[in-house]
């Protein structure tokens, strides 16, 4: 995120952090990188460097929304144990590996690394190594089944996307469309391609029905392995942000590798034996558009105001209905 929440207290996250995890920060720097969470560096007198990171669940289930949290990193933290990959949170004095602050918000801290993403577009030869390192990772599946979250196919916000998209034919609520200044071309956009989207919306949800019934190929995945949450140090790639962690099918991972001529998922068969069918890519493609598409319609019929994570926002919803075309027909 671009600032930390509105009216935050750094002071109570550095007094959390020495006291959990015994590592006193004498400067606090907000790092305004990645989408969903807030990051900080703490450094001290040392030069010693850490990172933290701040989830606000101030929206709701908050509760719950932290356990999901816990699981998520205590599955890392495993993982960790037999994968170099993986950039796992470092426990709290108490062996905790989020502690909550105040009212809604979760902290972890991390190791920090000084390395840079991976730079986009990936070449096939670096394609490759994150296949290599996703391999790597649902070969740990057995270490994790007890911990993990597993793939429940939900769309956050979707009752939000449905609401907006009846109350283009009746009207529905009088301020639906007055929230802030991305609400009315939300809902031109929405307007523009209602039936394509409807017509996603049905195959995803026929696609869930065939993929959930048989777990047995299932492997734990990251969930997000794309550039932003792969570093390269020197030459080393690390995975990050792991709180979309899930056992799930092996595309939930791979469809962010495979460019559509097969090569990726053909040489994660030959590294792992299992083979990863081409309509799952498609699918997984199709839901990571229909997340982007509920989450950002949802915040755009909510009171927001023009800030920079907004226009963040906008653009990925923007940049999800340009892959209209490309959605599957059938899955």
């Amino acid at each position: 995120m671009h600032s930390p929440p509105t009216g935050f207290d750094e002071h109570a996250l550095v007094q959390l952090v020495a006291a959990r995890w015994k590592k006193r920060a004498e400067r606090l720097t907000y790092a305004p990188v990645g989408f969903g969470s807030h990051h900080w560096i703490a450094s001290d007198h040392g030069g010693g460097r850490r990172f933290v990171t701040v989830d606000d669940f101030r929206g709701g289930a908050s509760a719950h929304r932290t356990m999901a949290l816990r699981r998520a990193m205590r599955t890392a933290h495993i993982l960790s144990g037999r994968s170099r990959h993986v950039v796992a949170p470092l426990p709290a004095r108490d062996g905790h590996l989020v502690h909550q602050l105040g009212e809604g918000y979760a902290v972890s801290v991390f190791p920090f690394h000084e390395a840079a993403r991976l730079e986009e577009p990936l070449n096939a030869k670096v394609r490759a190594r994150v296949v290599d390192v996703l391999a790597d990772l649902h070969d740990g599946t057995s270490h994790v089944t007890q911990v993990a979250d597993y793939e429940r196919f939900e769309l956050p916000g979707r009752d939000a996307l449905v609401a907006a998209l009846t109350s283009l034919h009746d009207g529905g609520p009088p301020d639906v469309w007055m929230t802030g200044p991305y609400a009315l071309p939300t809902r031109q956009l929405l307007a523009r391609h209602e039936a394509g989207l409807q017509s996603a919306l049905r195959h995803y949800d026929e696609g869930t029905a065939r993929m959930q019934g048989d777990r047995r190929h299932w492997v734990v995945t990251h969930g997000e392995p794309h550039s932003r949450n792969i570093l390269s140090d020197d030459g080393h790639l690390l995975l990050i942000d792991w709180d979309t962690v899930r056992i799930a099918p092996a595309a939930r991972d791979l469809w962010h590798v495979e460019v559509g001529d097969g090569s990726q998922i053909a040489h994660y068969a030959a590294a792992t034996g299992r083979a990863v069918p081409m309509p799952e890519i498609g699918f997984y493609r199709l839901k990571w558009d229909l997340m982007e598409i509920c989450t950002y319609v949802e915040w755009f019929t909510t009171p927001h105001t023009a800030t920079a994570d907004a226009e963040t926002g906008w653009g990925a919803l923007v940049e999800a209905f340009d892959h209209v075309d490309q959605w599957p027909v059938d899955l």
